[in-house]
């Protein structure tokens, strides 16, 4: 079994409903991928189990994983040989939901994406944010920064 940021009972929790269990497992796996993919490692290795730092990640994968789930009927009939496998079509639909946030992106990238420089001085703090605001055409901030 691969990463699971959450469990097919989290999302028939989040879902109010019963999932079943294989497309629960595919869907949390692509949703897992693409959240792992964003900030560039696996996250499930670097915290304990129930760890409250994973919380983000995993309301996010849990949130991704029910648009895939719900629009399964897309990617489990039947195939053709040209066709998208369930799994890749779930990452794919996933990926889609996650693009369409950018604050949510931001958020996990900050959170988790160790590529990230950690910033211990507060002098080197503000220069990441000028820095940030120069990049994102936040005009309003790089004055006062």
């Amino acid at each position: 079994m691969s990463d699971q940021l959450c469990t097919p009972s989290d999302l028939a929790c989040f879902m109010q409903d019963d999932a079943d269990t294989f497309t629960a497992i595919l869907c949390i796996e692509a949703a897992t991928a693409v959240v792992q993919s964003l900030v560039g490692q696996r996250i499930i290795g670097d915290y304990p189990p129930g760890a409250q730092e994973l919380e983000l990640a995993r309301a996010v994968t849990v949130t991704l994983a029910r648009d895939a789930y719900l629009a399964r009927d897309a990617y489990l009939a039947p195939k053709t040989s040209h066709a998208l496998t369930g799994y890749e079509r779930a990452y794919e639909i996933a990926a889609a939901v996650l693009d369409e946030s950018p604050h949510l992106r931001a958020a996990l990238r900050l959170q988790y994406d160790r590529r990230a420089v950690v910033l211990d001085d507060p002098d080197v703090q503000l220069e990441a944010l000028r820095q940030f605001a120069r990049e994102h055409g936040h005009p309003d901030c790089q004055e006062d920064l």
